[in-house]
This record gives C-alpha cells, sequence and structure tokens, in this order.
C-alpha cells in the first residue's frame, strides 16, 4: 500500500512516520509538512491510507480530509490529534480511524487491522501512465516502456485518451493523420502500428491492457494507474503544477 503522511510539526511528522514503518514495513510511506503538497500527490498518485493531523497551519486537517476523499473516495483517513474534541467531526466525514498523540506502535496496527476499505488487490496495475506533461508510460517497478515506432506510443496515447471509450481502426487514423484520406494503404498502415503498439505492450507483460473486438479498441481502466483518469475523478478545486498542459507531444490534444 501507499501511505501519506501529514504534520507541520517536523519532529512529531518525524516520529509519526517512524512509527507507522515501523507497523508497516512492506508499505511505502511518504511525509508531507505542506497541504498543498499533499494534495498534488494524491492527484498524481494512487494512495490507500492518509494519517493526517488536525490542527494545522495552513488548511485545516477536517478540510484537508474532505479535499483528499475528493480525489479518492476509498482513500482510508485516520485522524492523528493531540485532541479528543474532534471525534465526531471525523465520524460524520466516514473516517477509517482516530488516533491520540503520541502515536504508538499499537495505535497503528489497530487502526491497519480495521481499516474501513480494504484493498484486496485483485488485479494489479500493469502499467503506470503519465498524461500531464509529456505522456509517458512505465511498468510498476518504473522501467520506462519504449515503443518500437512513435505512432504506436499515440496510438496507446490515444486510446488512454478515450479512457475507456471503444477506437475503430477508422478513428485512430483520423486522430494519428488528421485530414489525410482513409485509403487501403493508410488502412494497412494502421495495422501495422496496432501490431507494433502490441508487440511492445506484450513484451513488457501489459498485452491485456488493451481490449480488441471487431474494429474496436479500448483500454481496461482496471489495469492501469494513470493520473488523467484520477483527474477525471476530481471534484476538489486543485491547480495543476503543469498548468494543465496535456500530452504536449500530441496535436489532437491541444483542445
Amino acid at each position: 500500500m501507499r501511505i501519506i503522511v501529514i504534520d507541520d510539526e517536523p519532529l512529531v511528522l518525524k516520529d509519526t512516520v517512524n512509527v507507522i514503518k515501523s507497523v508497516c514495513r512492506k508499505d511505502e510511506v511518504i511525509a508531507f509538512d505542506d497541504s498543498l503538497e499533499m494534495l498534488q500527490y494524491a492527484l498524481e498518485n494512487p494512495c490507500e491510507i492518509a494519517f493526517i493531523d488536525i490542527r494545522m497551519a495552513g488548511i485545516d486537517g477536517m478540510v484537508l480530509a474532505k479535499e483528499l476523499k475528493d480525489i479518492s473516495p476509498r482513500l482510508n483517513i485516520i485522524f492523528v490529534t493531540a485532541y479528543d474534541d474532534y471525534y465526531r467531526q471525523a465520524m460524520e466525514l466516514h473516517a477509517s480511524g482516530y488516533i491520540l498523540k503520541p502515536v504508538k506502535p499499537e495505535d497503528v496496527k489497530r487502526e491497519i487491522a480495521d481499516l474501513r476499505y480494504i484493498y484486496e488487490n485483485k488485479q494489479e496495475a500493469l502499467l503506470d501512465i503519465t498524461c500531464f506533461g509529456s505522456f509517458e508510460v512505465k511498468t510498476p517497478a518504473g522501467e520506462k516502456v519504449i515503443f518500437e515506432r512513435s505512432k504506436s506510443k499515440e496510438a496507446f496515447a490515444y486510446l488512454v485518451h478515450l479512457h475507456g471509450g471503444g477506437c475503430s481502426t477508422r478513428d485512430l487514423a483520423a486522430a494519428l493523420f488528421e485530414d489525410e484520406p482513409f485509403d487501403d494503404k493508410k488502412q494497412v498502415y494502421i495495422q501495422k502500428i496496432i501490431s507494433s503498439m502490441m508487440k511492445t505492450l506484450r513484451k513488457y507483460g501489459a498485452e491485456d491492457v488493451v481490449v480488441k473486438k471487431f474494429n474496436d479498441m479500448s483500454i481496461n481502466t482496471e489495469l492501469v494507474t494513470c493520473d488523467y483518469f484520477r483527474f477525471l475523478n476530481l471534484n476538489a478545486d486543485i491547480m495543476y503544477n503543469r498548468n494543465n498542459d496535456y500530452m504536449t507531444q500530441y496535436s489532437w490534444a491541444e483542445y
């Protein structure tokens, strides 16, 4: 699991993170002392648990929790505070847990054992996709996926752009070659691009990411993590650090 932690007091944050790491040894724990930085990170990276201090400078912990819930409704929020008078508010937000400072290992174990949302990981993500800025594809281990043809990478980008929507060969040609006529020669070329794209995905063990039917292709959104998909699910008013640039390599993405 990926766990995010925030506290505006550096020493307290360090102690809290150390306790969490001692309990969740196999999990990734990322610390923040700034609410906006945490929101930005949560927007770009799927997280399962957030340990949140309540009384902080800047965005209050309760407000921050609401923003995080907008980004990821199934995020387990565990409040960490020196005060016990916020418990009712925490439950109204459907928090997963409530810990009084100082945080102790038994507190973390108790809350981890009784999470509101359980992550069974029945389908592991096969690819991690970045759309904001330059379009890039990586394996879950962080290895960059190298496509043999630039057009096969662009074809995959267009399928990602459709967010699981279907795409015919003609539709794909219209996106990749704009006003060029769709004749027999172009159809053969598109098939070569698709074949090259699938060959690359097969090489990285991610062939199942593309669902192929008769003259129809789409992305299985359950098999990838993607900043664009998370952005589409976002209700909170959060500005993107990259000035909302989106797939900057491709002219069809400019709108």
